[in-house]
């Protein structure tokens, strides 16, 4: 395989902001179409988000009818749950959870939610159908959970969509788009802040497909009309490969 790849050192950063910990290569490499396939073919949509010995986390997502997060207690098996538009990582450090929701009506929004313990949040149930001239019915969106309970938000944006997330020195690193760019960043005071833009456009999907090794490697596959390949992250590390 040939493949051409450079180093983007960042520099700037570091005369600027002295104290950050940030150091980040950033390799663009090309390669086939074949080995990029192969891959894709590894990656199974899988429904569950995080899994331990304590908790399994799986999502729902109605769009813009909302989402939901849920945790389901292995000692009790009971299910807790929050309103989570719409889940795409579920992350944990110093035990607590950290959701990554991303939404990609409109302009895209992104909201970081953090929850301390999971059965602080309410127990999930199912919602019952409505009565509607004599039927019973049920909307889109009606089985999606609208408590806040147990959960506080870190950040909430729009016009950013978030399409993964990973750590790095106990610390969490976003892969964001605009829809026209695509950025590394980070969240300081509520907000994103740019660490550096990455060589490739506008990546974006309603449904991010994500293969997390572990909490400091991930895999994110993208294939659009304009590109096709993945990115993969691994502590300070982003290699960017595409055809």
């Amino acid at each position: 395989m040939k493949s051409k790849s450079y180093k983007i050192c960042l520099f700037i950063l570091f005369t600027i902001n002295t104290f950050a910990q940030e150091n980040f290569e950033i390799y663009q490499i090309k390669d086939s179409k074949k080995n990029i396939e192969k891959i894709e073919n590894k990656f199974k949509k899988n429904k569950v988000l995080f899994n331990d010995k304590n908790y399994l986390t799986i999502s729902t997502c109605s769009g813009e009818w909302g989402g939901t997060i849920k945790f389901r207690d292995k000692s009790t098996q009971k299910i807790y749950s929050a309103e989570s538009t719409c889940p795409v990582s579920v992350d944990k450090l110093n035990d607590e959870f950290y959701i990554t929701n991303s939404l990609a009506h409109l302009s895209g929004s992104t909201e970081i939610l953090k929850i301390k313990n999971p059965t602080e949040m309410e127990i999930y149930e199912v919602s019952k159908p409505r009565k509607e001239k004599g039927r019973y019915m049920k909307y889109v969106g009606d089985d999606e959970s609208h408590s806040k309970k147990g959960t506080e938000q870190l950040l909430d944006s729009i016009g950013a969509f978030t399409l993964a997330t990973f750590q790095n020195q106990n610390r969490f690193y976003y892969i964001v788009t605009d829809f026209e760019k695509t950025y590394l960043s980070k969240i300081e005071n509520k907000k994103f802040i740019t660490i550096s833009e990455l060589p490739i456009t506008d990546v974006w999907s309603y449904d991010p497909k994500i293969i997390k090794i572990s909490n400091n490697h991930i895999i994110l596959l993208f294939n659009d009309e304009k590109v096709k390949g993945y990115l993969e992250a691994e502590n300070n590390k982003l290699k960017i490969i595409t055809e």
